[in-house]
């Protein structure tokens, strides 16, 4: 059996979850803005040849301004379908020695923002973002003024705010254009003044203990 995932908010943890029980991984399509047309051409392809009742979702290309920020080249190998630390270049060392392009932590965080709440639940992101400690701060500034989904930056704010890790500190917010006027996320949700999106109600009260 091999499993064929799909570049997504998930996909990189899906990946590494997949990877440490041993389950081997058949790849991940992956595509920018100048390549999409072809990109999607193999995803129709691909999909049309596949057997399943499972719901497919396909997830946009161009959330980021530069398609390689915040992406890593992984060693891979064919043989084990093990995927390897980041790749200082990419020189095969060897028949099975391949390498495949996977978002950061960073990176995947906010492609996850951008999903929530249409396939990904308030509660799901907030347990993820709960266990993101270790976010590099620089590049975090980075990919948020990069970032082409303004509901996606705010979101990731909130969440930020809300789980105080000390990274969320040191971005500088100053360069991270957060657009205006109000962004229903939540029909009949609570209004969060800071950031004028609609969350749950659990969540806005959440926020507002944290301030006070």
């Amino acid at each position: 059996m091999k499993i064929g995932i799909e570049t997504g908010p998930m996909t990189v943890w899906l990946w590494h979850a997949l990877t440490e029980r041993e389950l081997p991984v058949l790849g991940i399509l992956r595509g920018s803005a100048a390549d999409g047309r072809s990109i999607s051409t193999i995803r129709t392809f691909l999909l049309a040849t596949l057997s399943t009742d499972a719901q497919l979702v396909m997830h946009r290309l161009a959330l980021f301004e530069a398609w390689g920020l915040g992406i890593d080249w992984h060693r891979f190998d064919l043989g084990t379908a093990r995927l390897g630390h980041v790749a200082a270049s990419l020189q095969a060392s060897g028949a099975w020695d391949h390498f495949l392009c996977v978002a950061s932590a960073e990176r995947a965080a906010i492609e996850l923002m951008d999903d929530v709440p249409a396939s990904l639940s308030f509660d799901h992101a907030d347990k993820i973002f709960e266990n993101l400690t270790t976010l590099r701060p620089r590049l975090m500034t980075d990919l948020l003024k990069g970032c082409t989904s303004i509901r996606a930056e705010r979101l990731f704010l909130f969440f930020a705010d809300c789980h105080a890790h000390g990274w969320a500190k040191r971005i500088d917010r100053d360069v991270v254009d957060l657009g205006r006027g109000k962004r229903q996320l939540v029909p009949g949700g609570r209004l969060d003044a800071r950031y004028q999106i609609t969350v749950p109600e659990a969540f806005g009260s959440k926020t507002e203990s944290e301030e006070q």
